[in-house]
């Protein structure tokens, strides 16, 4: 979930860059291309661990629930 919401905000960064390359405006349009590529890494990387945790946590429990039944 947190990887959508950073995701969207990466999105608007984009959004951003492309209006300012729209403009003529190179040199903010690189900035805004830069912070939309920093939100996508992050929230990439924040998504595949949650998947990864709720693997985790999802194996564990059937793990634990196998050991006591």
């Amino acid at each position: 979930m947190g990887g959508l919401i950073l995701g969207i905000i990466a999105v608007l960064l984009s959004y951003f860059a492309r209006e300012a390359k729209r403009n003529n405006d190179f040199i903010e349009a690189a900035k805004w291309s830069r912070r939309a590529l920093i939100w996508n890494i992050i929230a990439t990387v924040l998504g595949v661990l949650g998947i990864i945790i709720i693997i985790i946590a999802v194996v564990v429990t059937s793990v634990y629930a196998n050991k006591t039944a």
